[in-house]
C-alpha cells in the first residue's frame, strides 16, 4: 500500500486500519483474535498473562507523591483550637412577614434545619430577599 508522503499522521492510521479491516472481513483468518482491526474490544488476556501484569505492578503505588516545593506548616495546639471552637459561615436571622426577629443562626445549615430547606434553598432566598412559603425572611446578621 502507497501513501503519499505529505498525508497527516491521524489519516494514514485511518486508511491502514481501513485497509486492515478489509482484509479481516475477506479472508476471516482463524488465528486472529480481534474481529476488528486496531481493537482490543473482546480480547481476554490468559491467566499466565494476568500473573505477569501482577507481578510487575506489585508494591508500586500511584498515589501522589508530596510536592517538594509546598512546605508543611506547624500549626501550634492552641491555634488548633482556636480555629475548631470559631463558628464557620454566616450567622443567618430569620423574620416573619412583619420583620420580627424569629430566630437567629449560626450558619446557612442550621438555619435550613429549622425551616426544613435545603442550604442551598436558604442562601437562594437570602440572595433574592423574598419571603419562602409566605412565611419567612431570611437575612445575614450584620456586625
Amino acid at each position: 500500500m502507497n501513501l503519499p508522503l505529505n498525508i497527516n499522521p491521524e489519516e494514514k492510521k485511518k486508511l491502514i486500519l481501513a485497509k486492515e479491516q478489509y482484509y479481516l472481513d475477506k479472508y476471516s483468518p482463524s488465528l486472529n483474535i480481534n474481529k476488528t482491526a486496531g481493537s482490543l474490544l473482546g480480547y481476554k488476556h490468559t491467566e499466565a498473562n494476568k500473573l505477569k501484569f501482577s507481578l510487575t505492578h506489585r508494591g508500586k503505588s500511584y498515589k501522589k507523591t508530596p510536592n517538594p516545593f509546598i512546605s508543611k506548616r506547624l500549626v501550634s495546639n492552641e491555634t488548633i483550637l482556636k480555629l475548631k471552637s470559631r463558628t464557620r459561615g454566616a450567622a443567618v436571622c430569620v423574620y416573619d412577614v412583619n420583620l420580627n426577629l424569629v430566630e437567629q443562626f449560626p450558619t446557612i445549615k442550621q438555619t435550613a434545619k429549622f425551616v426544613g430547606l435545603s442550604p442551598s434553598s436558604v442562601s437562594k432566598y437570602i440572595t433574592k430577599a423574598t419571603f419562602w412559603n409566605n412565611r419567612y425572611c431570611f437575612k445575614f446578621k450584620q456586625d
